[in-house]
C-alpha cells in the first residue's frame, strides 16, 4: 500500500512539473516586443509580459489595441485559461465581442515558432488565425 501511494505521489508530482515546463517555455517564448510589421520593430506593436502566478497576461500597447468597443486600451489583459505545447487559451477582461450563438469570444495565443504568433477567435476554425506577429528582441 505505501509503495502505491509513494508512486502515487511520485507521479502526481512530474504531471505538475510538465504543465510548468510548458507554461515555462510559452512564457518564456513569449516575452518581449513583437509587431504586426517586422520592418518597423523600431516602433514595436505590443510588449507581452505575464503575471507572477502565470494566470495573466499583459499586452501593452503603445497606440492602443481596439478590442471592438472602440476605446483604445494601452494594456490589454488576457486571463489564461489553459495552456498546451505552443497554445494560450485565453479570455480577454473587459471582451465586449460576441459569437453567434451570444456567448463571448474567447482568443488563442497560436505560438507558430521562436520569433511569430497569430491569434485565433474561439469561433473560427482551427486552420483559421489572424496576420502573425514577428517578434522583434
Amino acid at each position: 500500500m505505501n509503495f502505491l501511494v509513494f508512486f502515487l505521489i511520485l507521479f502526481l508530482a512530474a504531471c505538475t512539473n510538465v504543465k510548468q515546463t510548458i507554461e515555462h517555455r510559452n512564457h518564456e517564448k513569449l516575452e518581449g516586443a513583437w509587431s504586426w510589421y517586422p520592418e518597423k520593430c523600431s516602433a514595436p506593436t505590443a510588449l507581452i509580459s505575464f503575471s507572477e502566478d502565470g494566470k495573466e497576461m499583459y499586452s501593452d500597447n503603445v497606440k492602443g489595441l481596439y478590442i471592438g468597443d472602440g476605446i483604445p486600451r494601452k494594456r490589454v489583459i488576457y486571463s489564461i485559461t489553459s495552456e498546451s505545447e505552443n497554445i494560450l487559451v485565453t479570455s480577454i477582461q473587459g471582451e465586449g465581442r460576441k459569437n453567434s450563438s451570444g456567448s463571448l469570444v474567447g482568443w488563442s495565443l497560436v505560438i507558430q515558432s521562436e520569433s511569430r504568433f497569430c491569434w485565433r477567435r474561439s469561433d473560427w476554425n482551427t486552420d483559421q488565425c489572424t496576420k502573425s506577429l514577428t517578434k522583434c528582441d
